[in-house]
């Protein structure tokens, strides 16, 4: 989180906390990220992004701080409902915008989920269905399918059938306390636990832990000495 705190200060502009998620009551969810983003870049420059229907999603009046917004946060929850608002809407336009102009976007659990290209456990019925009713994620990393909790919840495997036929997308499963940082085509290691990375070359998976990093491109682990430099979280 620190990474992404100093990538948004550095603009001086706005923050979102997309509160998509919190329906039925569950806004107590949002309100732990919410309060810990004022603290660190200040309650002015933070804000709540609340649309819960693709009509609210389109309209530009809903949209207008966006255009100003340095990065977005989506909380956890259920992945399909991200979906069901956000996916090809001027919103979803938004969100890739503040990517191409160098700002951040990241997500705990389903908020990590949806910013693939492929939508993991995206079925409306439980989360044990792999592949459901909503297959299409927001995209924000191209080719990719996203999984969350996988050593606390013995998942770690689970995305490997799923590359062995659609071995052009990568699988990246991610743990309790652990995320990954995407400069370009750098993706590195952050946090206590660990990373699985289902690539079809190199099935079943493999296991990268703190400070390692991936080069999404090439499909290989990189050396600490070539990292490729950035300033660009996407």
């Amino acid at each position: 989180m620190g990474k992404m705190y100093r990538a948004c200060r550095r603009k001086r502009q706005r923050f979102f906390c997309d509160s998509n998620q919190c329906y039925a009551g569950q806004y107590a969810i949002c309100n732990p990220f919410l309060a810990g983003f004022e603290k660190r870049l200040g309650k002015k420059r933070v804000s709540v992004l609340n649309l819960k229907t693709i009509r609210e999603a389109n309209d530009e009046k809903n949209l207008r701080d966006l255009k100003k917004a340095t990065g977005v946060f989506f909380i956890g929850g259920r992945q399909w409902r991200i979906s069901d608002v956000y996916l090809n809407t001027l919103a979803h336009a938004g969100f890739q915008d503040i990517l191409a102009r160098g700002g951040v976007i990241a997500g705990t659990s389903a908020g990590a989920s949806i910013q693939g290209s492929f939508l993991w456990r995206g079925d409306t019925k439980n989360h044990h269905i792999l592949i459901g009713d909503h297959t299409q994620g927001l995209g924000f990393l191209r080719n990719s399918a996203i999984d969350q909790h996988i050593l606390v919840r013995n998942r770690q495997a689970h995305l490997s059938e799923f590359i062995k036929i659609a071995p052009h997308f990568i699988g990246i499963g991610i743990d309790e306390s652990t995320a990954v940082v995407v400069i370009r085509d750098c993706m590195e290691v952050i946090g206590k636990s660990y990373v699985a990375v289902h690539d079809a070359g190199s099935l079943p998976f493999f296991l990268l832990g703190k400070g390692q990093k991936y080069d999404l491109k090439e499909r290989k682990v990189i050396s600490r000495d070539k990292s490729p430099q950035g300033n660009a979280l996407r």
